[in-house]
């Protein structure tokens, strides 16, 4: 399991930030990662068919009290640490952290995501009800949707009631790209 650092958005407010960026080519396409200085936690991943539609300023939008600097080298050694290990079929993500800033409800229902198994498909609703909170279906969507950690909180996993579709955090067919990856690790 990932391990998460989180803080809420008033300890947000107070906290002096520090993030590194890079972009990489992977097997999703192009991906932006930003790790936040000093815990080395991933704070933003998206992934991208063409490097032109990498927007730099998505991730400092979401970071918006933090500095930032490019570092490849470290982004590199961090994206590849994530990605190696679905390769390999090892889930055990224990030494990869993220960075949350959100609240106590937000923070469920990305925990919650994290729990969906690889090959899996859930529901708004199932997420919801899973938090207790099975009334706030709209508002679990708005915060899956609002995902910024794509791949590790695993939004592209789920699906609106009734609907095989997905509508996930991811703004392109990468996703797609994803969900067929990910299916080749799924014991039939």
């Amino acid at each position: 399991m990932v391990k998460i650092i989180s803080v809420s958005p008033a300890e947000y407010k107070l906290i002096k930030m520090r993030v590194v960026y890079g972009v990489h080519p992977t097997i999703f396409g192009y991906c932006l990662i930003g790790i936040k200085i000093p815990e080395n936690a991933v704070c933003y991943l998206h992934f991208f068919n063409r490097k032109s539609d990498i927007n730099i300023k998505d991730l400092k939008y979401q970071w918006r009290n933090a500095k930032f600097s490019k570092d490849r080298s470290l982004t590199k050694k961090i994206i590849d640490q994530i990605l190696e290990r679905r390769n390999n079929n090892n889930n055990d993500d224990s030494d990869i952290s993220v960075y949350l800033v959100g609240t106590d409800f937000q923070l469920k229902i990305w925990e919650e995501l994290m729990n969906i198994p690889i090959g899996e498909t859930v529901t708004y609703h199932r997420i919801a009800k899973a938090v207790d909170c099975p009334r706030e279906i709209i508002k679990t969507a708005k915060v899956i949707q609002s995902n910024h950690i794509g791949y590790l909180i695993p939004c592209h996993r789920t699906v609106s009631k009734g609907s095989r579709t997905i509508t996930s955090c991811w703004k392109d067919d990468s996703l797609t790209t994803l969900l067929k990856y990910e299916s080749q690790f799924v014991e039939h």
